[in-house]
C-alpha cells in the first residue's frame, strides 16, 4: 500500500511488485523484474523494517540490474540492519497496518 500511494502521489506511472521470501535464516528474490532497470531510478518502499534484510537482499538485486536505488519505509525498528533513505521515524514496536 505505501508504494502505491507515493507512486500515485509523484505521478509514477510505472510500478513493479518485488517479492522476496523468507528460507530459513536467509531470504531470496522469488519474482524477477524483466524490464531493463540500467540507469533508472528506483525508490525501493516498505511499509516497516524490522530487521531490514528483505529490503537489502531487493537492494542488492536492483543494483545488479543497473538500477540507482533510494529506499523507503514508514517506519523501522531500532535492531534493523538498514536505515532507508526516507522514513517517518523509528518504532520500538511493529505498527499494524490497515493492509495487514
Amino acid at each position: 500500500m505505501p508504494a502505491h500511494l507515493l507512486a500515485k502521489y509523484l505521478d509514477v506511472n510505472e510500478m513493479h511488485g518485488l517479492t522476496v521470501k523468507k528460507t530459513g535464516q536467509g531470504r531470496v528474490i522469488a519474482s524477477e523484474i524483466n524490464e531493463d532497470l540500467t540507469d533508472k531510478n528506483v525508490l525501493l518502499v516498505e511499509d516497516v523494517l524490522e530487521t531490514g534484510t528483505s529490503m537489502m537482499v531487493a537492494l542488492e538485486y536492483l543494483k545488479s540490474k543497473g538500477a540507482n536505488v533510494r529506499t523507503a519505509s514508514l517506519y523501522f525498528q531500532p535492531q534493523t540492519k538498514i536505515i532507508p533513505d526516507y522514513y517517518i521515524s523509528e518504532k520500538d514496536d511493529v505498527p499494524i497496518f490497515p493492509w495487514d
